[in-house]
């Protein structure tokens, strides 16, 4: 059965126009995934930064703590829980802030 030739263009009129209008949901979906991916890779090069900054300072103090001990010190500089002052100590403390997280054991990093 052949469509008359104003029916053919108007149902081809209208699928242009859902066609268009799922179009622009989609280009609007995915602009959006973009710009939040955009902000999240951001965040982290700037995290990224921070922490590549914390970690070349805990580097240079422990360098300068290695030279300290290594000219005949005690050791380290070990924090006093209670009091926040600092004493001079056995070689106990680590170069690691205390964040309540501990370091893996030689075991834990030979099994992974």
């Amino acid at each position: 059965m052949a469509l008359s030739p104003c029916l053919n263009a108007r149902l081809s009129s209208a699928l242009a126009e859902l066609m268009r209008a799922a179009l622009c949901e989609i280009w609007k979906a995915v602009e959006e995934t973009v710009s939040e991916s955009r902000v999240e890779i951001t965040r982290r090069q700037r995290e990224n930064e921070a922490l590549r900054r914390r970690l070349q300072e805990l580097m240079v103090a422990g360098e300068a703590a290695v030279c300290h001990w290594s000219s005949g010190a005690d050791g380290p500089p070990v924090q006093s829980r209670g009091a926040g002052r600092r004493e001079t100590g056995p070689a106990k403390a680590s170069a690691l802030p205390d964040s309540g997280e501990r370091a893996p054991t030689e075991q834990e990093w030979g099994s992974s």
